[in-house]
Parts: C-alpha cells; structure tokens; sequence
C-alpha cells in the first residue's frame, strides 16, 4: 500500500512536470507493471528490432531520484500475445533539459521527423529498422545519442568526435551532393571564439555515422 501511494505521488508529479514536454496518452499496464520500482512515464511504438510483434520503445523514472524530471532507464520492450517476450536496454539516460538545450532539439532544421516524449526513432540510414535519436544529459554533458538493435544488442552508432568533447551547441541534418548528413557544432575548443564543427555521414561499410569532414565556423 506504502509502495502505491508513493507511485501515484510520483505520478501526479511528473504528469505536471513534464506536461510541456510529453504528450499526455495513457501509459499500458504491461509497461507500467514491467519494472515494479520504476515509474514509465513516456512510450512510442516503432519497427527496432527484426523480432516482430508490438514493440515499445519505454522511458522509465527511477522513484526513488530526487530528480523529478529525469530518466533513469530507456529500454526497448516487445510484447506478443499479451506478455513481454524480450526486453533490451538501450544503456541511456538523462537529467532535464534546459530551455538553451530544448531549442537546440527543437531547431527547424532538424530534419529527424517528430519530437515523440524524449527522442526522434525513424529509419535514418535505411536500413529497415528504426533508430533512436536522443539527447542524453549527464552533469555538464549535453550530446546526441543514435542507437540501433545490431547484433542482438542496443549500440551506438554515432559516436563524439574526441574523449574532450562532450557538449553540443548546435545541430542540423541536410542533403547535399554526397548525400545526407549530420552536423553538429560544440562549445568546446575553440579557436579565435570560433566553434569546431563536425559532419556526420552513414558510412554503409562500418554500419556507423563517422565523421567525414571537420571545420571551425
């Protein structure tokens, strides 16, 4: 009974909290029951694995955290005939965002599709599966995150450019002759108040977005 009224205390908080940020839908019981000292608070569906069945991409609250608006696990959930059948972790999480990191995920120029809860999922590369695009925040660390089911796991599949960087101050995606491509600019190193920035492209022979040009703007 303790453990109840506390999740529906977290509930009723969050529901306010992040009101601006989630759209309100109802959460299904087999995802709210999948992880008893968790809260889920956002779900969108979406093709991630090649396992078939409904797939839910879930993003779960630690209840315990005095961070309210925080995820603390973001893990990917299959359900057939009405029970989980795989879970897979996508090894993610983040603290809120400010209002400086809510513009940098909303900028028009974003060219990922809908902002669903906490993260873009569409097939980026064309491989047939979703991705998910997020931004993870960690301390002082604001970066974006695209991970992918590859080899019976949840994997990274764009990677930073150096151990040092760790903090994106602006992004956009584009098509141009090569094709299409990613790039993102970063406060740190800087040279003459110039921001370092790096593009991004599909690299079909490694499976990963790697790094194809770099500049100073």
């Amino acid at each position: 009974m303790r453990l109840s009224l506390r999740r529906l205390y977290f509930s009723l908080i969050l529901f306010i909290t992040l009101s601006p940020i989630v759209a309100q839908f109802t959460i299904p019981t087999i995802l709210i029951d999948a992880f008893p000292n968790k809260e889920c608070i956002a779900y969108c569906t979406g093709n991630f694995t090649p396992k078939g069945g409904q797939e839910y991409l879930a993003f779960y609250h630690n209840i315990e955290s005095r961070i309210i608006n925080s995820i603390s696990m973001v893990i990917i959930i299959g359900v057939q005939n009405g029970k989980i059948n795989y879970k897979y972790d996508c090894n993610l999480q983040t603290l809120p965002y400010s209002k400086k990191e809510k513009d940098i995920i909303n900028n028009p120029r974003l060219e990922f599709g809908t902002w669903r809860a906490y993260c873009y999922v569409n097939d980026y590369n064309g491989n047939g599966l979703d991705e998910i695009l997020l931004f993870e925040k960690t301390g002082m660390s604001f970066e974006p995150v695209i991970c992918e089911f590859k080899n019976n796991k949840i994997k990274k599949v764009l990677l930073s450019p150096s151990s040092d960087w760790n903090s994106v101050s602006k992004m956009e995606t584009g098509i141009d002759a090569e094709g299409k491509y990613i790039r993102l600019w970063t406060s740190r190193e800087t040279i003459k108040s110039k921001m370092p920035w790096y593009i991004y492209r599909w690299d079909t022979e490694k499976q990963l977005y790697l790094i194809k040009e770099k500049g100073f703007d």
